[in-house]
């Protein structure tokens, strides 16, 4: 029979040489490569966690988010408020201005100009926002497009992949046939090109000829998540490059054929217009060869207004825009009217923890100067990396090297003539993901790295409402000339 004072001694002995391991670890021990161990420390169990950041703002601007109507005129929200009003008390609160390299250079002045001329015209202009995973789903530029089209006109969805990871688009439901193979020009698994002529998506689509008759076929179908302008169609385009023989396209929509057009061989891009004249419940489209044709998706607009696209690169560090054929590249920017790129890269180079990132800026550079050269009017933002964190025994806190990423994207922005936004100070700065994590309810996931739909709405409260700041500057500016 164990006496109790034998187990007391016991669980002391224990809590002795478990204080002393503790004291004395080392906290983690190398074991070759790129492992380790990590050993629970003193510092682990008695070390105060990281400091979160005040983010009421934030949290203020998503209340306002969620509370805002598909059927309210479009205002400007706060920040916009406090930007024009010349109270000075008002113009103290903290804003993230859109930077530029200085003071007399005004690098988004020819999209401007573009909205400025939609008062008076029928053009559609077409806004690119390409992403790494934190855009997945159209998280973001779902909200910016519906901002965009509220204050300027449009409708739909933009341009869609033939197929996307896992469906997992929340503005339209998508099915593809099993036979469709991918090409893109980013990701871990992709395959070895046929050619360079990407679509702007940064992908083409062919199928395999497994299926019955040489077909392929994708599904589209409405979301009750969607915003109501988005079920609102009046142009269905389809994208394709068809080089060795001709392509059926046959169009249904709500159990109705929308269209049907026999194309021609052409190695320059098609663009197969069906005008629309009802709202879409659902979309099939087939595709029928004898070749194997490059499918870049279709897109679903009005005939004026805006489009904006959402492009999620997984994996993508956003080096790879050089990869696309710079000839074909320019003709869809030309024939799809692409007048701004948004570009928001950087969760994917933050997990390489190093102490330069040299190599990074000038890549980065490199790749916008590309994008710019394939339009004299192509206007470019980038969006700086969003604070990342990871575990440091028993707290989470800010990768050590946020800050070094950001800076080089900045250098890059500002050296190939673009404009920058610092999404890393406007969550909070330094360990402010955490408090992202933690709000109620959440604003980011519990990977500390990828914002949820509420923090990613809030997000492009703030990068819509700059946007539109820089906007109205540049009208007040005109008119002073």
């Amino acid at each position: 029979m164990v006496r109790p004072y034998k187990a007391i001694v016991l669980l002391i002995y224990i809590g002795l040489m478990s204080g002393l391991v503790m004291l004395l670890s080392p906290g983690k021990i190398v074991l070759g490569g790129d492992s380790e161990l990590k050993i629970f420390t003193w510092a682990d169990a008695f070390e105060k966690q990281a400091v979160q950041k005040d983010i009421t703002d934030i949290i203020n601007l998503a209340n306002q988010v969620d509370s805002l109507t598909e059927e309210e005129e479009e205002t400007d929200s706060v920040q916009m408020e406090y930007k024009e009003n010349p109270d000075p008390n008002i113009g103290k609160k903290k804003v993230h201005p859109i930077q530029y390299a200085s003071d007399t250079v005004f690098p988004l002045d020819n999209f401007f100009a573009s909205l400025v001329k939609l008062s008076s015209s029928d053009e559609l202009i077409r806004i690119l926002h390409y992403g790494d995973s934190q855009l997945e789903g159209d998280r973001m530029s779902d909200y910016l497009r519906n901002r965009f089209q509220k204050r300027f006109g449009g409708c739909g969805v933009g341009l869609v992949p033939v197929t996307e990871l896992e469906g997992a688009r929340s503005s339209l439901y998508q099915e593809a046939s099993p036979n469709w193979v991918k090409y893109a020009t980013y990701g871990i698994d992709r395959k070895q090109p046929k050619h360079k002529n990407y679509g702007v998506l940064g992908s083409y689509f062919t199928f395999d000829k497994s299926a019955p008759n040489n077909t392929g076929e994708m599904k589209l179908f409405r979301s009750k998540y969607a915003y109501k302008r988005f079920n609102v169609i009046e142009n269905f385009k389809v994208l394709l490059r068809n080089k060795q023989d001709e392509v059926q396209v046959v169009v249904d929509m709500n159990g109705k054929r929308l269209g049907k057009e026999l194309v021609a061989p052409d190695k320059d891009l098609t663009v197969v217009r069906f005008p629309v004249e009802e709202e879409f419940r659902n979309i099939n489209v087939n595709f029928m060869s004898q070749g194997q044709p490059d499918i870049y998706g279709i897109a679903m607009d009005c005939n004026r207004g805006i489009a904006l696209d959402n492009i999620a690169m997984r994996g993508s560090s956003g080096t790879e825009f050089t990869q696309i054929s710079r000839g074909f590249y320019k003709e869809q920017i030309e024939k799809l009217n692409v007048k701004f790129l948004i570009l928001q890269f950087g969760v994917n180079v933050i997990p390489s923890v190093l102490d330069d990132y040299g190599f990074y800026e000038y890549s980065m550079t490199q790749q916008l100067k590309y994008l710019k050269s394939l339009s004299p009017d192509l206007d470019i933002l980038v969006i700086g990396v969003s604070d990342m964190s990871r575990k440091n025994g028993t707290k989470y806190e800010t990768y050590p090297n946020v800050e070094l990423v950001r800076d080089a994207q900045k250098n890059a922005a500002f050296k190939a003539g673009c404009a920058f936004w610092d999404l890393y100070d406007a969550m909070g700065g330094e360990n402010s993901m955490v408090s992202w994590v933690n709000a109620d309810p959440p604003l980011a996931s519990t990977d500390y790295t990828h914002f949820t739909r509420r923090g990613a709405g809030a997000v492009a409260e703030m990068v819509y409402n700059e946007i539109i700041a820089e906007y109205i500057r540049y009208k007040k500016r005109k008119l002073a000339q």
